[in-house]
């Protein structure tokens, strides 16, 4: 979670529209993971959905800022 509001506080309006929106994506699927992860009602076949969305976001703005995988 530090991670994605780290990524959260370093959008200026200076920020590419492709990265910001890559941001984004990754912040908004950072959180909802950890509320996922915290409600004991969520399966675990949810969570794994919720985790690779995750991964696929990090994936994406890894792509857009030129980053290795």
């Amino acid at each position: 979670m530090n991670s994605a509001a780290a990524v959260q506080n370093a959008l200026t309006p200076s920020v590419p529209t492709e990265v910001a929106d890559a941001a984004r994506t990754y912040v908004d699927n950072v959180f909802d993971l950890t509320v996922a992860a915290n409600n004991e009602k969520i399966g675990v076949d949810d969570l794994n959905k919720q985790n690779d969305a995750t991964n696929s976001a990090i994936d994406t703005l890894q792509k857009v800022c030129g980053l290795p995988r």
